[in-house]
């Protein structure tokens, strides 16, 4: 019986694929959170033409340094200054609770547990703990912060050049 010659093992760490995956997920997940907690604080008001609505809004945010308006139709959607903080903050605790909190017990953030990737020590294969979590959190905000867009483009870039990671 012949069989056909099996393939050499695959780099365990060639999932570039799959961590774009997860941190989509991840994103998607932060989304959803900062959109509930937004849609919880923010009053609504009719207005009897989109123009009036655009208005309402265009002196809201003269006048206001952190306030959130915006008008679908003749509808205005305003979170006030006080409630745009706790926006934020929803959208921080998310990040901190999943890329700090969730994987150092777990091994990795929802993205990545859910396509099956977890963050282990290199040298023990055990999971990877809080203080390596930790240092991976600084360097992951050390990374996205210049460029303000929450992408950490060295990682990305890396990622792409290098083969495999």
């Amino acid at each position: 019986m012949n069989l056909p010659a099996s393939t050499p093992p695959s780099d365990p760490t060639a999932i570039f694929g799959r961590r774009t995956v997860a941190f989509i997920i991840d994103v998607v997940i932060g989304v959803a959170v900062v959109v509930a907690v937004f849609a919880a604080v923010a009053e609504s008001a009719d207005f009897d033409s989109s123009e009036d609505a655009e208005a309402v809004c265009d002196l809201i945010s003269g006048e206001s340094d952190g306030s959130v308006c915006f008008n679908v139709g003749s509808t205005v959607i305003l979170a006030e200054d006080s409630d745009t903080g706790l926006v934020f903050l929803s959208g921080l605790g998310w990040f901190v609770l999943a890329h700090l909190i969730i994987a150092s017990a777990t091994g990795g953030s929802p993205g990545k547990l859910i396509v099956g990737i977890r963050v282990v020590d290199k040298n023990t294969f055990a999971k990877a703990g809080f203080g390596r979590h930790l240092g991976r959190f600084i360097l992951w905000i050390a990374d996205s912060a210049p460029w303000f867009c929450g992408v950490p483009l060295v990682g990305l870039i890396t990622g792409l050049a290098s083969k495999g990671h």
